[in-house]
């Protein structure tokens, strides 16, 4: 079992924490609990990356479209 969440933390770069590992894991026919499964990926020192956080950019200069109305004093 160690070997096949190795083997799904690599396929899937690092992405899948422990519920979605526990469901790869039931859907290979193993018969494991949600504890088990983040007690193994503790123990294999398996941390799970969070995706970037979509950043919106700002400009500074006025839309030439349309005047802003909610600034306004």
């Amino acid at each position: 079992m160690k070997s096949a969440i190795h083997q799904i933390n690599s396929d899937e770069d690092a992405t899948y924490n422990k519920r979605r590992m526990l469901s790869e894991l039931n859907n290979m026919e193993f018969t494991v609990g949600f504890e088990k499964v983040r007690r193994l990926m503790k123990k294999l020192n398996l941390v799970t990356k969070r995706p970037k956080q979509h950043r919106y950019s700002f400009c500074d200069v006025a839309s030439v479209i349309a005047p802003n109305k909610l600034n306004s004093n």
